[in-house]
């Protein structure tokens, strides 16, 4: 008999987001795997009733919080998911924080910490915080949208630079500026948001405009027509940034890929510390991320490959985390077996 169940905080609401769509992808693939069925899935920010939450929790064996990028700084949609938490733990059933992002909450929220049955972070910062609030185990793993690493790709295959987008609207727009500098004098620039091609709607009229003078001009020049490039599917994305030779972006899921692919990169900061942490955690250089103000193709003039020590540190990081993400999974079988149940 298959354990039943329920995710909360499901960020693919729409199929628009490569690494929240990777995330659900690898959420599915280890629920098969260790013996569990999603029965239901509640998406970021839905709006449910007490009473649609509590028939949901019913029919449940285990309820699973997506922590993802939404607990930090004490936002109001954050204590709802933890407040669901402990309505199902009130009910009996096993509730597991996973995958989470942990920063600047209020210390209240320490007490909802503390009553769930497991909670597994995805960077050591943020670890400590949850042990701050609550002085209780936690798990660290990395972002679950690295687990089930693709093989290898061919280092002397690699073609571009790829510039992705950012969570801030004016860090975007500052990754496209940058874009469009670079690919004046750089016909292997591909601009590469993390949303798929229904999904991106970042633009805005004036920088759109440029871009699409700019891509006419590289036309008319023999060069390749298609300056920016989206994707249907995380699998097409990982391809894309396996292909780069560089990537650079302030989205924290492409730096996800761009290390599980090996790709070298370089970052400016999200709305949280999630993109230092992971260089951090893993044993990258800190030189790769980079102040909004040093955006410039000048960069291209620096070596950004990874070292030996990059590469060992990478390599190690992977192993450890598909295998201990494994082991989570297995926990929460144990924690869904309900006694009685045929």
């Amino acid at each position: 008999m298959k354990i039943n169940v329920t995710l909360l905080n499901d960020t693919d609401i729409d199929g628009s987001h490569i690494g929240c769509m990777r995330v659900k992808e690898n959420l599915k693939r280890l629920f098969a795997k260790h013996n569990m069925q999603l029965v239901h899935s509640v998406k970021c920010g839905a709006n449910v009733s007490d009473h649609d939450i509590e028939a949901i929790f019913k029919a449940t064996d285990l309820v699973v919080i997506n922590g993802e990028g939404t607990i930090h700084h004490g936002r109001p949609k954050a204590e709802a998911l933890l407040t669901w938490a402990a309505k199902a733990q009130s009910m009996g059933i096993n509730t597991a924080l996973i995958n989470c992002l942990y920063q600047d909450n209020p210390q209240s929220w320490g007490a909802y910490l503390s009553d769930l049955s497991v909670i597994a972070t995805r960077d050591s910062k943020s670890s400590d915080e949850v042990r701050k609030a609550a002085n209780r185990d936690v798990v660290t793993l990395g972002d679950l949208s690295m687990y089930a690493t693709p093989p290898r790709f061919d280092e002397t295959e690699r073609k571009w630079i790829s510039i992705s987008d950012s969570i801030s609207k004016s860090k975007s727009l500052r990754l496209e500026k940058l874009a469009i500098e670079i690919a004046r004098h750089n016909a292997d620039l591909v601009y590469a948001p993390i949303f798929t091609g229904h999904g991106y709607k970042s633009y805005n009229a004036n920088t759109k405009t440029k871009l699409t003078r700019l891509i006419k001009g590289r036309r008319a020049k023999g060069l390749p027509a298609s300056l920016v490039r989206t994707f249907d599917t995380p699998n097409q994305y990982i391809e894309h940034l396996g292909q780069s030779k560089l990537a650079i972006t302030g989205r924290f899921h492409t730096v996800c890929l761009s290390v599980m692919t090996r790709t070298p990169f370089i970052a400016v900061t999200s709305n949280s510390w999630k993109i230092e942490s992971l260089i951090r955690d893993i044993g990258l250089s800190e030189r790769r991320l980079i102040p909004l103000e040093d955006l410039s193709p000048s960069l291209l003039t620096q070596n950004w490959d990874y070292s030996t020590e990059e590469r060992d540190a990478i390599d190690h990081f992977l192993d450890t985390n598909t295998n201990a993400t494994d082991a989570l999974f297995r926990q929460l079988t144990r924690l869904g077996i309900v006694p009685g149940k045929a």
